[in-house]
């Protein structure tokens, strides 16, 4: 915990000179708030885990390595891989990371990307974020909380969110992510996105009645009966569509919001209840 360590410059050497290979399966493997640079280019560190050990890494950041290697018992938390080469995620838990700038086609090949939340994906404009493998062909998988930056907002081309090279038809419901979730197809693979932003209502008074109508309608999309709480998040799938949205307690003037535009990425709505002093 708490070390800084470099990755020796190796001139001279294959480019798998510099390793790490965690073996035997009934090892476990703390890292908390580790720092891992690449002093080099040419033998730029490897993190291998070659048996299913019980590995935990926390808080850890890793700069200008090679590829990565987990498995299912690797759980990787709040840590950042920092213009590095292919992480294979290995049916791993991902939770709280960063992918920045990878170096590879694909920062991230995934095998279980409902394992993977509220994690931070930026391009260098030229790479996706996720790749697909054969192991998710013809399912339904969520993903969540994620952020993507600097990615493709069109499918097809070679910067996108997801590739999809499962050979097979996948379906994603995203959730609380921020960012386009564009796609390219593999061969034989069709892909569909399910993506729920959240418009976030803020400073409500509790127990407030909250309606979301189609704009310049009387379509309801929401009908919230005393609210609890002080906030209230509606999702949606249709991001440049057009919303009416009322808030009403007794005691209080009631508010209106009318014509909102949908965003494409969560967003936050301010509400202000005003005292009705006519009220009896």
């Amino acid at each position: 915990s708490n070390k800084n360590i470099g990755i020796a410059i190796s001139r001279k050497t294959a480019a798998s000179f510099n390793a790490i290979e965690i073996q035997n399966a009934t090892s476990r493997v703390d890292w908390d708030s580790c720092n891992f640079s690449a002093l080099g280019t040419v033998s730029r560190g490897t993190l291998t885990v070659t048996d299913d050990a019980d590995v935990n890494i926390t808080n850890c950041v890793f700069t200008d390595m090679s590829t990565f290697i987990f498995k299912a018992n690797s759980t990787i938390l709040s840590s950042t891989f920092r213009r590095c080469d292919l992480v294979t995620q290995g049916g791993s838990v991902i939770t709280n990371c960063r992918f920045e700038n990878s170096t590879n086609a694909v920062s991230l090949l995934s095998n279980a990307i409902g394992s993977i939340t509220n994690s931070t994906f930026v391009s260098d404009g030229g790479n996706h974020a996720i790749e697909l493998t054969a192991a998710h062909a013809g399912g339904t998988y969520s993903l969540t909380g994620c952020t993507f930056t600097s990615y493709d907002t069109a499918n097809g081309g070679t910067n996108t969110v997801i590739y999809n090279n499962s050979g097979g038809a996948v379906v994603i419901n995203a959730s609380g992510c921020t960012g386009t979730i564009s796609y390219k197809n593999g061969t034989g693979a069709t892909t569909t996105i399910n993506q729920t932003i959240t418009l976030t209502l803020t400073g409500l008074i509790t127990l407030s009645d909250i309606v979301i109508l189609n704009a310049g309608t009387t379509t309801e999309r929401v009908n919230v009966d005393s609210n609890s709480g002080t906030t209230y998040n509606y999702g949606y799938t249709d991001s440049g569509s057009s919303i009416d949205v009322g808030v009403f307690l007794a005691g209080y003037v009631p508010f209106y919001i009318r014509n909102y535009t949908l965003s494409a990425s969560a967003s936050n709505l301010p509400v202000v209840q005003v005292t009705d002093r006519n009220y009896i």
